[in-house]
């Protein structure tokens, strides 16, 4: 069992017949789905697997293995959560680009080349500079950059926008510890991360281990992410509150 990155995990097994791979993918997907404590708090989570064997296509190398197990791993987050997808050759000229685009994203993030840009919040009653919002840039090649709409999106389907998202937070704010005191930054979350019950928890952690004051911080969020999970995302906003953190409706009346 190997792990590649992030929440991506290999298992390599002998040759076996697909029925019984079947069996094994589905029993670690039964595994991970059990529920987890953590301080008092019952997390669940999920799993999808992507399988390849040697006799798909009679594949030779582990790089052909993992390429294809790759291919049936999105098409089965495609099909839902706790899914097990064995690869077939159709899947090759659709998945290619995304699956490849996942594999970047993953190193990106792993090796934390996404980075803060910041645009200017402008007082419209007074003309002066109130802060700066956090825009999440990807050069993918010099001089070349994804779109965040289209990453961010990539992110939260792979599952790795928390750790994005925390990343971008923490340069974010030790940027931050420069400026002048009255200058908020104002950051975006994720719709998907507003049912997240150690929200409120991860954001005061990075606070605290960068020294960024929390009336500084300014929390942008849509109100579809508030109705996904109201009770959740009313019991985060209230623990950041309490601390100083202010938070502002973003694209209001879209949701």
């Amino acid at each position: 069992v190997v792990r590649l990155g992030g929440d991506e995990f290999v298992v390599i097994c002998k040759t076996a017949p697909a029925l019984q791979l079947t069996a094994r993918a589905e029993e670690i997907i039964s595994l991970l789905s059990c529920p987890v404590a953590i301080k008092g708090v019952h997390v669940e989570i999920g799993a999808c697997v992507g399988i390849a064997a040697p006799s798909d296509r009679q594949a030779a190398t582990l790089k052909d293995l993992l390429l294809r197990a790759d291919y049936a791993l999105y098409s089965g987050k495609k099909a839902g959560r706790g899914c097990a997808m064995h690869y077939d050759p159709a899947m090759d000229g659709a998945m290619s680009g995304r699956a490849k685009l996942e594999q970047q994203l993953r190193r990106a993030v792993r090796e934390k080349a996404i980075v803060p840009h910041y645009q200017p919040l402008i007082d419209l009653e007074t003309g002066n500079v109130r802060g700066f919002e956090v825009l999440a840039r990807w050069e993918h090649a010099p001089g070349q950059f994804i779109p965040p709409d289209e990453f961010i999106q990539i992110a939260d389907d792979i599952g790795i926008i928390i750790e994005l998202s925390e990343n971008l937070l923490r340069r974010a704010c030790t940027d931050a510890l420069n400026w002048p005191a009255h200058l908020k930054i104002a950051f975006n979350v994720a719709p998907s991360m507003m049912g997240d019950r150690l929200l409120a928890h991860r954001i005061l952690a990075i606070l605290a281990d960068t020294g960024l004051a929390p009336r500084q911080l300014e929390i942008e969020v849509t109100e579809s992410a508030l109705v996904r999970d109201l009770d959740t995302a009313t019991a985060d906003i209230n623990s950041l509150r309490k601390e100083g953190v202010t938070f502002a409706l973003d694209d209001f009346g879209t949701g």
